[in-house]
């Protein structure tokens, strides 16, 4: 049971837990709902209701509205891409209209529809009107506040960051001299899509096995891209590529912990992966595209590297660079597994946010 002195009555918006993504595994993994005066509200709950969900939206929204008389802060997880934007907007217009305090909490975001919001009068009159109503922005990364202020948002904006489950790693902690021993396993943790970048992953590693490279590739999840992913493999006659499929607890946990370095070649509107805080925390270097709030986290040469190309031999280039300087693999490890659990921890986080709640 966690608990902790929470002095308001909060309500946070959470997508459905059953499905796949990092905001339900954020807040299941923080469990605010065990806090006193902390709620949950589930907007999703009619989304498989096909035939009924007009209805089911209704329902939710009335739903919604009968809780602004009990919790006067509300706590909104959007990202600024069209469905959850709109979703939530609802949200706030009757927040406001009940006289509640606002708190957005943004995870992801889409650069073509932020330009569609400021290349619009009447997009950018609602934004102000919503959003911009809100008494506090909790962002992921530097770009995203310049981004928000770019919007006209004038209120108070806070950089934070995601946390990743240290259930199992409380009494399995990973050792600070990681080995990297062969093969050299390249982790690809994600929704199997191709934005998150799974065919440059694939074709890295390819480059490394075509250069001698004694390395595999762990594919790890599950997505609309994985039956054209797998077919894709065959087809090419592809070694050393295993796909696992979506990974949860304790399974999780010894994925990680056999594996060395996590890929992550995502152009998709990332906010902070948890993927990344959990690579970390088992003292993987995280080799990543430049997007989102990951550069706020990840240094060149101290925690992973990072690279804005798309192109996998360059992504080969910096695991054959990290693979033949086992002194550098250790010291990045090292760094990454102290910064995890200094400030990525779950408890942090909630600590940090019972803070901003009590003061808002």
């Amino acid at each position: 049971m966690v608990d902790n002195k929470l002095e308001r009555k909060v309500l946070i918006i959470v997508p459905d837990f059953k499905s796949l993504g990092g905001v339900s595994t954020l807040y299941q993994t923080l469990k605010m709902d065990q806090i006193t005066n902390c709620e949950y509200f589930n907007i999703q709950f009619g989304k498989n209701i096909k035939h009924f969900r007009f209805i089911s939206l209704v329902i939710i929204y009335f739903l919604f509205f009968l809780k602004c008389f009990k919790y006067k802060i509300i706590h909104i997880n959007p990202g600024l891409v069209e469905k959850s934007y709109y979703r939530e907007m609802l949200l706030i217009i009757i927040a406001i209209l009940m006289n509640c305090k606002i708190i957005v909490y943004w995870h992801g975001w889409k650069n073509s529809f932020e330009e569609k919001i400021k290349n619009s009068k009447i997009r950018s009159m609602l934004f102000l009107k919503t959003y911009g109503r809100a008494e506090l922005c909790i962002v992921l990364g530097t770009v995203f506040r310049e981004k928000l202020l770019r919007l006209g948002y004038k209120n108070r904006i806070l950089i934070e960051t995601n946390c990743f489950d240290d259930t199992y790693l409380k009494n399995d902690i990973p050792e600070k001299n990681r080995k990297l021993d062969y093969p050299v396993r390249l982790l690809f943790l994600s929704r199997i899509i191709k934005q998150k970048g799974i065919y440059i992953a694939i074709d890295t590693l390819n480059l490394l096995t075509e250069g001698g490279y004694n390395v595999e590739l762990l594919v790890a999840g599950d997505g609309k891209e994985l039956k054209s992913t797998m077919k894709n493999v065959a087809d090419r006659n592809l070694v050393n590529i295993i796909f696992i499929g979506n990974v949860t607890g304790k399974e999780k946990h010894n994925l990680l912990k056999r594996s060395h370095i996590i890929i992550f070649p995502s152009s998709h509107a990332e906010g902070l992966p948890i993927t990344i805080l959990e690579g970390m925390a088992y003292g993987l270097p995280i080799i990543a595209k430049s997007v989102g709030g990951i550069p706020d986290i990840i240094k060149d040469g101290e925690n992973g590297y990072l690279t804005d190309s798309v192109n996998p031999y360059d992504y080969a280039k910096i695991i054959e660079r990290l693979i033949n300087d086992y002194e550098k693999y250790k010291e990045i490890s090292f760094n990454n597994i102290l910064k995890a659990n200094s400030t990525f921890l779950p408890e942090n986080l909630r600590n940090r946010l019972i803070s901003i709640y009590n003061n808002i």
